[in-house]
């Protein structure tokens, strides 16, 4: 694996639930494209700007409050493995999560790589 390691996944055991709906935890979502969160605790940078969303019914214009997060990364087990700070993060209390784009990060010069025991998104 590479030196610099600059996510890193969650492994989901029994009773985690609860877990992934703290305020301080992030979810490495390979699907979104966007980070988002539920929280603005903790945030920086707040503003509130409109967006083109696109969607199955066509496109409308939104408002969305964005923030800015500096993230501690560790996995579940305290392996510490440094900080990222993520840009423009979506703010809706409706959001059952706080969702890491992976997709986004790939979009910005990270790459992803990972093995059987998990997936690593790390910038060389």
């Amino acid at each position: 694996m590479p030196k610099e390691v600059t996510a890193t996944s969650l492994l989901l055991t029994s009773g985690s639930q609860d877990l992934l709906k703290c305020k301080d935890v992030w979810i490495g979502d390979t699907s979104a494209t966007q980070h988002s969160t539920f929280s603005s605790i903790w945030g920086r940078n707040q503003r509130t700007c409109n967006v083109l969303m696109k969607g199955q019914i066509g496109e409308a214009t939104t408002n969305v409050t964005l923030i800015y997060f500096s993230v501690e990364l560790q996995d579940v087990s305290g392996k510490q493995y440094g900080r990222v700070i993520f840009k423009d993060v979506q703010v809706k209390p409706k959001f059952n999560n706080n969702l890491g784009g992976i997709t986004k990060l790939l979009k910005n010069g990270f790459h992803s790589t990972g093995d059987s025991n998990g997936l690593y998104v790390v910038r060389y």
